[in-house]
């Protein structure tokens, strides 16, 4: 009989239904290990768990962790359970529930896209709340409206169960840091507490948030409004576990809170680097539209099954209103689709009460940019119309269960409202059009501050109070109030620093006496007269706010600024990049470095696994070719192989206009996205430019930055100054910064001309875009430290790096080597600290073990650090032979097995004996 026969059969004669219910009453481990099998049949450990391991892959056997493992028969689980739902691997714990009919509701299961469009991401959270002690920092990324506070609830509620706490011993503490936006010392305030007299109306001392989640989790949303020292204070906390009161001196405070970050920004732009490196995991939540069809019909039922509940009655709603739900462009994301919904459910039970008529959902009742979605279904893909077809008839939403909804029920409820408000208009003995009138301005108004927050405008004013004079950055706000007023325009924030810095540096010129003359202000006043009409307004303005008198020609220069600030500039179409290459991430990786290098999203990536098929690989990129085409065509950018021939495929098939270049590099892309962004070739002309000289060389020239303004005084001299400033703290050098008036750049004059001429024009910097080519940087991208980033990396891609700083090139230890190395590829460790317990271990190891060679170092310091996240993650990893293999080296064996017991400790684990045979199979290949 074959070996794995033998063991069958001793499974089946083993383990009965009977006999694992008696020893689950008892607690006691149900299973059969590779230890019995060796034991009871005489079938080696190794060879009995290799088998054991093939009839759990073939679905004969669950996996139970734990040591030793034990496996356990699936009709058995059946037979006890008669369910077929079950898991493939389990602790005793969890089976020992699961067959006893106790097993955990997982809360995650709550959110639709459990299994598809969140199973990564909720895959991460667990891992990372359950990471021992305390769990890891998180930071959760994703759109206004995406569910990043409910999916911070359901990781604590999940870790709730697992620790089997209360919200006594394990407290969960909410903050939104947007509420105390404008006033930064008490938001530091809120969050770390302060010491009687810290600040003007702090009479008593006040216990922070830190403090009171102390042992739970401090979730904190809207994490990018935080200020800088706020952001250290609590990195310094994350660090050190303590912190101090604002307004302590000595005092250092205790306290072990896991951190939640959540945040709609990118992050590598708004919050410090020195704070993003302390966080270790970082989960992003699919927007809605990434989300399946199924998966937005289902949240969609789920929303109107809330608002049934509130009535207490069925709601029915046309198969349209579904449909038309389902594909709008909700930019809100779930949050303001509730609002929509929950709109839509008033005005049916406004009708309801009216005319005491079934609660039912009309098209009639949606706004008309959801309405008119619906014309959109022809052009969705035939999956998506397929399953939206389903929908024919009325569908009927009964309450959802009124258990796992009560919080909603404690909310402001619009029904009572509605009912409340249309009984006191009756009573005024008004009739009914006029009621009807009154109840529907009543309903918009109330939705039209619900769904106000989800299009709020973001900019940080600190960072311009930093370098403006604050009471000339409020004045301006003021401004533009009264421009946006007499114009009936809404200016976005650019123009807010542009004019900051231009009456920053009106006044400066007065007050030194140093005027100058708009000798086109006449051509102003006939090109733009109600913008000079405005300026006017604003000039008297700031002549009465600072006492003084500005001449009219300044009247020219804000004319022009509004001007320029009111121009709304369509997106231009341009010609679509993609990037095919061989390898993991290759290709995304150069896209998302480019991107973000010059502000785009122009530029998409297609990574090739070595071992996919070429029809496979062809269909995905006709996909994506057919996708990123704007009209204008698409550039292919190639590795190798067959894929350089896809273009002219796809262009045969499709009539898309393509063009391919191979042997794709970064510097290659950056300049065909340069030449994209900042020109209006055609991609015929595009393509002869940069296949002409593929290999992208660093000009001779001296490399130069312009900065611009309308008055070629104002805003250039004051960034010229700042950039220099910036640029000596990056450490770039050898780069010339140019101030230039606006107009001078915009129309090409011949002093532009003979500034490119003399540099290389690497960028140029100002309050607004002129008409030249060179990628352009907004005043707001160079003043925000968190925005900075993107500015000085592509600055430094155009540099020759052997100017760069010396520490660039001095050479690194072994172990900051692997620190690198192990920081790139590990998730749940903290990578920092292990890497100091790690060259411990190994010094140690070194000195015992004659240990010198530098590769054999390096390689065992990347494998133990492999090794702590492997045994926290509970993998197991088998060495053949390693009975004989640590009788063989039994000194060794139990010398490296006694100085890993204190990582042991440290991490509270257990580090197997295969593992340290693996560890010392490493130091002993160098012998």
């Amino acid at each position: 009989m074959k070996a794995m026969d033998k063991i069958r059969q001793y499974i089946q004669g083993k383990i009965t239904a009977q006999d694992t219910l008696k020893k689950l009453e008892k607690e006691y481990d149900i299973g059969i290990s590779a230890y019995e099998i060796e034991e009871e049949l005489g079938i080696v450990r190794n060879n009995a768990s290799t088998l054991l391991n093939q009839l759990f892959k073939d679905g004969e056997l669950v996996k139970i962790g734990g040591r030793p493992v034990y496996f356990f028969p699936v009709e058995i689980i059946e037979k006890i359970n008669q369910r077929n739902d079950f898991r493939h691997s389990f602790t005793q714990k969890e089976i020992r529930d699961y067959l006893l009919n106790k097993e955990e509701i997982d809360p995650f299961k709550e959110l639709v896209g459990y299994n598809y469009s969140l199973k990564n991401q909720i895959g991460q959270a667990k891992a990372a709340i359950m990471y021992p002690t305390n769990g890891l920092h998180m930071l959760i990324l994703g759109d206004t409206g995406v569910g990043k506070t409910t999916f911070a609830n359901k990781m604590y509620e999940y870790a709730k169960q697992k620790k089997n706490l209360d919200e006594d011993k394990y407290p969960f503490i909410s903050f939104n840091c947007s509420d105390y936006y404008n006033n930064p010392q008490l938001l530091v305030s809120q969050l770390f507490g302060h010491a009687k007299g810290a600040y003007t109306g702090a009479d008593t001392d006040k216990m922070g948030l830190v403090e009171k989640a102390n042992g739970g989790i401090l979730f904190l949303d809207e994490i990018h409004r935080l200020p800088p020292d706020g952001q250290e204070m609590l990195f310094y906390l994350i660090d050190n576990g303590s912190f101090k009161r604002l307004g302590e001196t000595d005092k250092q405070r205790k306290s072990n809170v896991l951190i939640i970050a959540a945040t709609t920004e990118d992050p590598n732009d708004n919050l410090l680097h020195t704070f993003i490196r302390r966080i270790p995991v970082i989960i992003t939540l699919p927007s809605l539209k990434e989300k399946s069809i199924s998966e937005r019909v289902e949240i969609i039922e789920n929303l109107f099954g809330r608002e049934a509940l509130r009535l207490q009655k069925p709601l029915k709603i046309e198969p349209e209103v579904l449909k038309a739900l389902a594909i709008y462009n909700c930019k809100g994301n779930i949050g303001q689709l509730y609002s929509d919904i929950k709109l839509v459910c008033a005005k049916a039970f406004l009708g309801y009460l009216q005319n005491k008529e079934e609660l039912k959902v009309d098209f009639s009742m949606l706004s008309n940019d959801i309405k008119n979605s619906i014309f959109d279904i022809s052009k969705l893909d035939l999956n998506t119309q397929e399953y939206l077809n389903i929908f024919d008839s009325t569908i009927v939403i009964e309450p959802l269960d009124k258990e796992k909804h009560s919080v909603e029920l404690i909310q402001e409820n619009i029904y009572n409202i509605l009912s409340e408000k249309l009984e006191e208009l009756q009573s005024y003995g008004l009739s009914q059009e006029e009621v009807d009138i009154r109840i529907n301005k009543y309903v918009q108004l109330f939705f039209k501050k619900v769904i106000k927050r989800f299009s709020p405008e973001k900019f940080n004013i600190r960072e311009l109070y930093k370098v403006i004079d604050k009471r000339v950055v409020d004045v301006t706000v003021e401004l533009i109030d009264l421009a946006s007023e007499n114009l009936n325009k809404s200016f976005s924030n650019k123009l807010l620093f542009g004019l900051a810095f231009h009456i920053q540096s009106v006044l400066e010129r007065l007050k030194n006496k140093n005027y100058i003359v708009n000798s086109t202000f006449k051509e102003t006043m006939k090109l733009y007269p109600k913008q000079w009409d405005v300026a006017k307004l604003m000039i008297e303005r700031l002549n009465k706010e600072f006492d003084i008198n500005i001449p009219r020609d300044e009247v020219g220069f804000v004319a022009v600024l509004l001007h320029n600030a009111q121009k709304e500039k369509k997106e231009d179409s341009k010609i679509g990049i993609l990037i095919i290459s061989h390898g993991e991430n290759t290709a995304t990786s150069m896209a998302n470095v480019c991107n973000r290098l010059l502000n785009s999203n122009y530029v998409k990536g297609l990574d090739i696994p070595l071992d996919s098929k070429v029809s496979d690989l062809y269909s995905k990129a006709l996909t994506m070719v057919k996708g990123i085409n704007r009209g204008k065509g698409v550039l292919i950018l190639a590795d190798m192989g067959s894929v350089v021939n896809f273009g002219e495929r796809i262009t045969k098939e499709t009539g898309i206009i393509t063009r391919t270049i191979d042997r794709v590099s970064t510097p290659l892309v950056l300049e065909a996205l340069r030449k994209v962004i900042y020109r209006n070739d055609d991609i015929n002309t595009i393509y002869e430019s940069l296949t002409q000289n593929k290999k992208i060389t660093l000009s001779k020239r001296k490399k130069a930055l312009i900065s611009v303004c309308v008055t070629g005084q104002g805003t250039s001299i004051i960034a010229k100054n700042m950039l220099e400033d910036i640029l000596q703290k990056s450490n770039v050098q050898n780069i010339e910064i140019i101030p230039l008036d606006y107009t001078v750049a915009d129309v090409n004059s011949d002093e532009y001309i003979q500034t490119t001429k003399e540099y290389d024009v690497i960028a140029c910097v100002g309050s607004f875009k002129p008409n030249i080519d060179v990628p352009f940087f907004h005043i707001t991208e160079v003043l925000s430290e968190q925005m900075r980033a993107s500015f000085i990396g592509y600055i430094e891609t155009q540099l020759d790096f052997s100017i760069k700083n010396e520490d660039y090139t001095k050479d690194k230890s072994i172990y900051e080597e692997a620190k690198e190395i192990l920081e790139k590829n590990l998730l749940f460790i903290n990578v920092a600290m292990a890497i100091v317990y790690i060259e411990k271990f190994i010094t140690t190891l070194s000195e015992k073990l004659n240990l010198e060679d530098k590769d054999t170092i390096f390689g065992l310091a990347v494998h133990m650090g492999c090794l702590l996240e492997r045994v926290l993650q509970n993998n197991k990893v088998v060495f053949e032979g390693l009975k004989e293999y640590r009788q063989q080296h039994i000194k060794e064996f139990n010398l490296v097995k006694k100085e890993i017991s204190h990582m042991e400790k440290i991490y509270h684990i257990e580090i197997s004996d295969e593992e340290i045979a693996y560890i010392l199979k490493i130091i002993l290949i160098q012998k």
